[in-house]
């Protein structure tokens, strides 16, 4: 039988611009700083959306991040 998903939660309430939180982008979990709230994508889907940063290899890459995917910790994205 198959499991029932559950609907998305937002685990951070009100994420602060500046600060550093776990996030998911693409099946992956990241740890980054948010830059900016993206006002375009907030609009077009209804919740907020951010910009974050994450340090890979070197260099610094923008990502955009839905308010259901940031987390305080690790194990927050995980069971998701």
């Amino acid at each position: 039988m198959a499991k029932k998903k559950l609907p998305p939660t937002i685990k951070v309430k009100s994420p602060k611009i500046g600060d550093e939180y776990f996030f998911m982008f693409a099946g992956s979990v990241m740890f980054g700083k948010i830059v900016d709230k993206s006002e375009k994508l907030t609009k077009i889907y209804g919740q907020a959306w951010y910009t974050m940063t994450a340090n890979t290899d070197g260099h610094s890459v923008r990502y955009p991040v839905s308010s259901y995917n940031i987390a305080n910790t690790e194990k927050e994205l995980r069971n998701y």
